[in-house]
């Protein structure tokens, strides 16, 4: 519910501040877009093609609910002919049978990332074409205050897909240090990349809108703490060559609390909690190499 309350909001600001026709046909755009990569790589239509000839139905209801906090922020803004406009938009995509082929080459972008962020090369090889649309998406929205955060807020979501599976034993022991650097150094290389990768959005949106630094500032400060908070989850929960699981819930609290100042001592208090859980975890694999 908070999640929701926090979507419909920030939706809400960025629909009042864009109050040419032109500018509000921009952002249902880029949010058409969204769905649109959604619906194209869904893995589900082969199985509903076989059990129902209503495929079509499911599609345009799911999408119809799905979308119901935009259809408030919509008539909220009062521009009740874009509602109907995204009804037909919605239509038309739920008659769209096309999936794409699946792409056997790497993305591009891995060659610019270390080989020792492994888990950020097999995130962008998995979700690559989001990351491209959802950043580009930043860069267009940056006119509006806050819209490009926003949209770096679902790139860091997706971010958080890249810390659900633990690696080999051999790939953890490769460094052949003690736990405690091995995690400090695992935290300092991949804020230090994740600070690369959004300085270009978080610039140019504190040179357009100087008075929104705090904010970015915040938004910083407050997606370093979350991503020492995967980190140190995973290996809190590491078993070599398995997928993390049993964290969901937190994953999503600790995500939603980026909108939510007062929730700053949330996803700090779990990082130091599971930071000393991971010690532990990890002690059973590197403990060798502990002084």
């Amino acid at each position: 519910m908070f999640l929701l309350l926090v979507l419909i909001y920030l939706g809400y600001n960025c629909f009042h501040n864009a109050k040419k026709f032109p500018e509000q046909l921009i952002l249902l755009s880029l949010a058409f877009l969204i769905l649109f990569f959604i619906h194209i790589n869904r893995k589900d239509k082969r199985f509903l093609s076989h059990i129902t000839q209503q495929k079509n139905i499911i599609y345009f209801s799911e999408y119809l609910v799905f979308s119901s906090p935009l259809w408030i922020i919509l008539i909220a803004s009062g521009v009740w002919y874009l509602s109907m406009l995204w009804a037909m938009l919605l239509f038309f995509l739920s008659l769209i049978s096309y999936t794409p082929a699946r792409l056997k080459s790497t993305a591009p972008l891995n060659r610019f990332i270390p080989d020792n962020n492994f888990e950020w090369k097999a995130g962008f090889r998995k979700y690559q074409i989001w990351i491209v649309v959802l950043y580009a998406a930043s860069l267009a929205l940056l006119y509006y205050p806050y819209a490009s955060l926003f949209v770096l807020w679902f790139l860091f979501m997706i971010i958080s897909e890249f810390y659900n599976h633990g690696e080999s034993f051999e790939i953890l022991r490769a460094n052949e240090i003690p736990v405690k650097k091995f995690l400090l150094q695992k935290i300092k290389n991949h804020c230090k990349l994740y600070l690369l990768f959004i300085s270009p959005v978080i610039i140019l949106s504190t040179l357009i809108h100087p008075e929104t630094w705090w904010v970015v500032c915040f938004f910083v400060l407050f997606t370093f703490i979350i991503m020492c908070y995967f980190i140190v989850s995973k290996y809190s929960l590491y078993e070599a060559g398995k997928s993390v699981t049993g964290n969901e819930i937190m994953k999503a609290l600790v995500l939603i609390s980026i909108a939510l100042p007062f929730f700053l001592p949330v996803p700090l208090l779990l990082t130091i909690r599971n930071f000393i859980k991971a010690g532990k975890n990890l002690n059973v694999y590197l403990n060798a190499y502990n002084k």
